[in-house]
């Protein structure tokens, strides 16, 4: 890696029926990372475990808004 490459920091989140905060979970974690690791590079990875509510279909949007605004 050169001393020019960026750092990055990766989130790492468990998820089981979690409809009720998941996106809350999501926009808290980018506003607390773009607030405190401006330099960084920053990735917010979601495991989710069969959950059997919305949880998924959230998690889906989440990641098809976020990669349209790139």
């Amino acid at each position: 890696m050169s001393s020019d490459a960026m750092k990055r920091i990766s989130v790492c989140t468990p998820c089981y029926n979690e409809v009720g905060n998941i996106r809350r979970c999501y926009e808290t974690s980018v506003r607390f990372s773009r607030r405190n690791w401006p330099g960084y590079e920053r990735e917010h990875i979601f495991s989710d475990n069969c959950s059997t509510d919305g949880t998924v279909a959230i998690l889906r949007e989440i990641a098809k808004t976020t990669l349209a605004s790139k």
